[in-house]
């Protein structure tokens, strides 16, 4: 077992959000992006003695949130691999459209944060993901493009195209909500500080009887 847990939580609460809006920009249901980043803490905090740079902590971290979110889909066989010729074919489906232009005129301001995620988790993943780091975690260009381990060519057309999938009367007002969307504070960050350090002492328990 490798660092200190007390020096573990606070990086873990420093993070919290962007992972799991990394982690949620993947999995379509919040239990489990929860369940992505506990594991990969757990991963990451056995492994600190491996981290040495040049990369920022913060990528070397979200590297194994995204190894852990990739690796479970794999294991449940959800994952899609979209072709290039596809991704340039996407259109919303207009029964989508129209649902959702309703429900955006029927909304108060209040619930565009409830809408922006639906409207999200419709996203095809490669554009989900990127939109989820560059709109909603406010990443630049290049750090969206060193987390994903793409190009930033091609972190600027997703989310290019993610921006237009998402309609334009979402678009007008998504600046200054966007970043309300998939918040992670409160009780769920405390919930997965918890659970890490749970799980970090046992594995120490553990170590000791070997």
């Amino acid at each position: 077992i490798a660092g200190n847990i007390n020096d573990f939580e606070q990086l873990m609460r420093r993070y919290n959000q962007r992972n799991f809006r990394l982690a949620r920009s993947y999995m379509t249901e919040d239990n489990d992006a929860m369940d992505v980043v506990q594991e990969a803490y757990v991963t990451a905090f056995t492994k600190l003695s491996q981290y040495t740079g040049p990369a920022k902590f913060s990528a070397w971290l979200g590297t194994i949130v995204r190894n852990e979110a990739l690796m479970r889909l794999r294991r449940n066989q959800n994952i899609h691999f979209i072709s290039n010729d596809a991704l340039n074919e996407v259109r919303p489906a207009d029964a989508q459209l129209n649902s959702l232009s309703q429900t955006e005129r029927a909304a108060g301001s209040h619930q565009l944060g409830e809408i922006i995620e639906q409207s999200i988790n419709r996203l095809p993943e490669n554009f989900r993901v990127v939109f989820m780091m560059r709109g909603v975690e406010q990443l630049s260009v290049r750090e969206t493009a060193e987390l994903l381990g793409i190009q930033p060519e091609t972190v600027k057309t997703r989310y290019h195209r993610a921006r237009k999938l998402l309609q334009e009367q979402i678009n007008r007002r998504i600046k200054t909500e966007e970043i309300r969307a998939f918040e992670f504070a409160g009780y769920r960050c405390d919930q997965i500080v918890r659970n890490v350090r749970e799980r970090i002492n046992e594995l120490g328990d553990q170590n000791r009887y070997i």
